[in-house]
């Protein structure tokens, strides 16, 4: 009857050239700042970052691009609102790196990945915030269904956009790679100001 929506998918607009300026971008940021701890468990993970800070960087253009896909989430949900971003970061997972459980504050988070090598982390989409999950181990369920299921996995690509209302519990499997799997995460909130004008490359 109730199902959480949670939106994927490739960004087709965002070129390979590009994304190779985004990926120097991030790896200059890595190797120039020392890792904010969150819910990283390794890894690097860059300070937050607002929007107005990355106008003059590679991803100006790719935020707008997953700006105008957030809108069009809103509109999913039947809201006439839209959002506008209110934090932003760069996470570098290197091999057995991870990101526990955990949720947002805002209205929708998600992130965008920038490279990911074979056998990268997926992110995670779980219930285990709800009584959902109690539920289903107290009747000592034998088989997942979609009604009792209580993880699901999404395993990233390059220039693929995972969307999700920021309560939504998620986090990321260990990463299975020498090389590194690079993403940036960002939370919104409603944006009540004027017209944004779109971006061009």
């Amino acid at each position: 009857m109730f199902y959480t929506p949670v939106w994927s998918g490739i960004m087709d607009k965002i070129s390979d050239e590009h994304l190779t300026s985004v990926q120097s971008f991030c790896m200059a940021e890595r190797n120039s700042t020392p890792s904010k701890i969150a819910s990283n468990e390794g890894g690097w993970q860059s300070k937050d970052y607002y929007y107005y800070q990355l106008q003059n960087t590679p991803l100006k253009f790719v935020l707008d691009v997953i700006l105008d896909n957030m809108n069009d989430c809103m509109k999913d949900l039947g809201s006439p609102a839209k959002v506008k971003f209110s934090n932003i970061w760069i996470n570098v997972n290197i091999i057995n790196n991870s990101n526990k459980l955990h949720n947002h504050g805002g209205v929708l988070s998600g992130a965008f990945y920038i490279k990911t090598p074979p056998q990268s982390g997926p992110i995670y989409i779980s219930r285990a915030f709800d009584l959902e999950n109690w539920f289903y181990g107290s009747i000592m369920s034998q088989h997942n269904t979609d009604a009792s299921v209580t993880e699901m996995h999404l395993y990233p690509e390059e220039k693929m956009l995972v969307l999700f209302p920021s309560w939504v519990p998620h986090g990321v499997k260990p990463h299975n790679s020498n090389e590194e799997r690079i993403s940036i995460s960002f939370n919104t909130q409603l944006d009540f100001g004027g017209h944004r004008e779109p971006s061009t490359i």
